[in-house]
């Protein structure tokens, strides 16, 4: 019996991608469009923002269980726009993964921790943002927290 399993890969536990919402908010349409799209396949309902503002309104209307936001946007900084959202009783505990291209490490590090959950340097390798989004999502599924309402169909 011993070398059955051997070779068998196993799937990582599913976290109910269907009604898992993500808001990207970026103004590189082309990154925007591409991210949505995988995140699409794996099942995830994406909405998304170019502006900080569209993604506040975005928020407001119908908030997402995760936001994957660019740190340059360019209507307002990502440190205002997680202020923002770190302030309202409907968007406090959605996570935030900052995206960066371009933006020098100076401009990342002083933003306080309980403002983004997560930043991600270089997110030309698509299948390490998935990867980081996935995490982040079964994470917050699995501390059971009240902002992951839909992944736990509480809301």
């Amino acid at each position: 019996m011993a070398g059955v399993w051997s070779g068998v890969r196993w799937p990582k536990p599913s976290i109910n991608r269907m009604k898992a919402k993500i808001l990207l908010v970026d103004d590189e349409t082309d990154l925007v469009d591409l991210v949505a799209y995988n995140l699409r396949r794996r099942g995830y309902s994406v909405v998304t923002a170019s502006t900080g503002q569209e993604g506040i309104a975005r928020v407001r209307q119908d908030p997402p269980d995760l936001i994957v936001l660019d740190i340059t946007l360019p209507d307002i900084d990502s440190e205002s726009l997680c202020d923002l959202l770190r302030n309202q009783a409907s968007s406090e505990s959605i996570p935030v993964l900052l995206l960066s291209c371009l933006a020098p490490a100076s401009l990342l590090e002083p933003m306080p921790q309980r403002q983004r959950e997560g930043i991600l340097r270089q997110p030309g390798q698509l299948r390490i943002l998935l990867d980081q989004i996935e995490d982040m999502l079964a994470m917050r599924r699995f501390a059971g927290e009240p902002g992951a309402g839909s992944l736990m169909s509480m809301r």
